[in-house]
């Protein structure tokens, strides 16, 4: 892995050629390092990632995993597993080859989170991370067997659901004067679409002559989004909406 130096800038910096997943030889020049050895580390990591091969590291292999789920996944959703792997899973796995995270290495992972104290429903969340991670090397980077399936898990799934009953709404909704805040209320109620789905609402989501809601996008911090699949997109009558 040959690198230089800058006698300009008194930086190092690697040129190499690669060859990409089209089959086309390609070169890439990267500079600004401070080290020698830190340029001879990117080089080795930018090329495990193009290769894709179960001994990269597993920042590696993250790096590439959140890459294209990018492509697949609403920018929350890759946000929260983000969060996940940053706090939780790179800190523990990321220097290590894919191929040579065993059990005993998982297991080990698994002791560290439950001695910090997490709720059972994270401690199953960050499992799950985990676990679709290295079922994403068996599929894609020919990752023998995934080590997460025979370790075991951790925590408990939190399926609980809190909810109001028709009767303990309607005692609410007649303190709310404002006719605004009382629509909204209803649609969120009696529809059952999401409060970002709701703020997403105009006008030509009402279609007045067959009485329905068309549920076509949702508002997050980023902006208006719509559903990567049809099955996204729903419409719901508003004479659900409407109090009997």
């Amino acid at each position: 892995m040959p690198v230089y130096y800058d006698e300009k800038t008194k930086t190092w910096f690697c040129k190499f050629y690669y060859t990409d997943y089209t089959g086309v030889r390609r070169q890439k020049k990267k500079r600004g390092f401070k080290l020698q050895r830190e340029a001879k580390e990117w080089e080795r990591a930018f090329l495990e990632k193009q290769q894709g091969t179960p001994d990269m590291t597993f920042q590696a292999l993250y790096d590439i995993c959140m890459e294209d789920m990018g492509h697949r996944l609403r920018p929350g959703t890759i946000r929260s597993k983000e969060s996940t792997f940053r706090n939780r899973i790179l800190p523990f796995f990321a220097d290590k080859p894919v191929n040579t995270i065993t059990l005993s290495d998982i297991r080990a992972w698994q002791n560290t989170q439950i001695d910090a104290g997490l709720s059972d429903g994270y401690l199953s969340h960050i499992q799950d991370v985990l676990t679709g991670l290295s079922n994403y090397a068996v599929r894609y980077h020919n990752l023998p067997s995934n080590p997460c399936s025979r370790a075991g898990g951790m925590g408990k799934p939190s399926r609980s659901m809190a909810f109001w009953t028709l009767d303990q709404y309607d005692r609410f909704i007649q303190h709310v004067k404002d006719i605004r805040a009382r629509t909204a209320l209803d649609l969120l109620f009696y529809s059952g679409v999401r409060c970002g789905e709701l703020l997403a609402l105009t006008l030509g989501d009402f279609d007045f002559q067959e009485n329905m809601i068309s549920i076509t996008k949702t508002r997050t911090r980023r902006g208006l989004l719509r559903p990567r699949t049809v099955s996204g997109v729903s419409r719901c009558p508003l004479s659900s909406c409407r109090r009997s």
